[in-house]
């Protein structure tokens, strides 16, 4: 069996099977991706069910799925203003307060550009330089494309520019075009300049793609000859990978915007969640239901004894109610909305049953990792949720939700966690 970059491979580019175009004209395709079969128009997707051929499909079927309501609005909390929504996720039905943020398809341009390590420093560094090039340029990328390599521009010379741009309400890319009178040692004017003549130069190249452009400018920084002559061979690989996907913007400006979007996005907070009870559907909730489900946890009362706050809420083995460390099971998720504080205090004051810990069951069994071959799992752990395919684990991070995360996204949470190599292990103590 070959594995050898089976990641680099494509699975759209090979396996794209054309169905046709809709009344529109948009062009409707069907794809075997890693995790299963899809139709996609435009930057909308949809699963095949497993039982379909996607080669089988016609336009009017792939239409209809596409189609197909995704979710319920059933109305709008009137504290936050907020759209209650019901909707089926992959761990069963659940209503949120608001929607998650839509995230580019993984087969656009800016879903290629979230897949790749954006950790790793080589490419923190190529997108530092690209975010230095645009009109408007960002000062956090301006530190840092100037530095590296290094121009001789050292913190002393940032005091200055900083406390400078203040006084004057200025950026610090204008800031550097007036470095000898914000008092700027020659030493540092030097490298400024230098830095300055750069960006010029590129800026007026920024019709020439986005993959060109930032491919000279890293090369005229000497960034490129840097980790050459280092033998830096993974990084470079990792560039080379950044300037494939950056072939699909037409210009640094539209892919630095993308960036810009991408962390937005990311900056949003998520929408509060909760599972329906067992006894529940999508067809009957109602919104009032939902506002109940979302008001868990709930806060049942205080206990006269000792002013300690009782509470019900639904956990990974069902319902149960605490107070302090204190904890009990429920018999139904439908005492979370109804039990009342001399009720829980009654079942406090039984004694506990202690029996053997159980070990947590994985929340969902996700697809297979194309990595090591094995079944991905996401699990709870004692920092939150985290997937893992029994070698390499990955928290979840920002902008990922237990609802909504993807087969896609897990293996790539697992790509990057590999990335960073082993976790260091802290060295044992000799014993006395």
């Amino acid at each position: 069996k070959v594995t050898t970059r089976l990641g680099d491979i494509d699975p759209k580019g090979v396996s794209t099977v054309p169905l046709g175009t809709t009344a529109a004209g948009e062009p409707v395709i069907a794809c075997y991706g890693k995790f299963g079969a899809y139709v996609e128009v435009g930057e909308r997707t949809a699963s095949i069910p497993d039982d379909i051929a996607p080669d089988e499909l016609t336009v009017e079927r792939a239409v209809e799925f596409l189609d197909t309501p995704t979710e319920q609005v059933l109305g709008d909390d009137p504290e936050t203003g907020l759209p209650v929504i019901a909707k089926a996720g992959k761990f069963g039905p659940y209503v949120s307060l608001g929607r998650f943020p839509k995230w580019p398809s993984p087969s656009s341009p800016g879903g290629r550009l979230l897949a790749l390590p954006l950790h790793r420093k080589e490419l923190r560094v190529a997108l530092a330089y690209a975010g230095s090039i645009v009109p408007e340029p960002d000062d956090e990328a301006v530190r840092r494309a100037i530095v590296i390599p290094k121009r001789g521009v050292g913190k002393g010379a940032f005091e200055r520019l900083d406390a400078f741009a203040t006084k004057h309400g200025i950026s610090l890319a204008t800031a550097f075009e007036r470095a000898e009178e914000a008092g700027v040692t020659s030493a540092a004017v030097k490298g400024i300049r230098s830095f300055l003549e750069l960006r010029s130069t590129m800026r007026g190249r920024t019709g020439e793609g986005a993959a060109t452009v930032l491919r000279a400018t890293l090369e005229a920084s000497g960034y490129l000859a840097e980790l050459r002559s280092a033998d830096e061979e993974d990084r470079l690989g990792n560039l080379e990978s950044l300037f494939t996907v950056l072939d699909e913007f037409a210009s640094i400006d539209e892919m630095v915007e993308e960036l810009d979007r991408i962390a937005d996005l990311e900056s949003q907070p998520k929408p509060r969640t909760a599972s329906l009870f067992q006894t529940m559907t999508l067809e009957r909730i109602t919104f009032e239901d939902a506002m109940q489900l979302l008001s868990l946890p709930r806060t049942v009362g205080v206990d006269p004894a000792d002013g300690v706050e009782v509470t019900v809420q639904n956990g990974r083995f069902g319902p149960y109610l605490t107070k302090g460390s204190d904890s009990r099971s429920l018999d139904n998720e439908e005492q979370l909305l109804t039990i009342t504080l001399d009720e829980c205090l009654t079942i406090l004051a039984q004694p506990k049953k202690y029996g053997r810990a159980r070990t947590k069951p994985p929340l969902r069994e996700l697809g297979t990792d194309p990595h090591s071959d094995r079944t991905i799992l996401l699990k709870d752990g004692q920092y939150g949720p985290y997937v893992t395919d029994g070698e390499t684990n990955a928290s979840l991070r920002r902008g990922d939700s237990v609802e909504e995360i993807s087969d896609e996204r897990a293996a790539e949470l697992l790509a990057e966690r590999r990335a960073k190599g082993p976790a260091k292990k802290k060295p044992r103590r000799r014993k006395s």
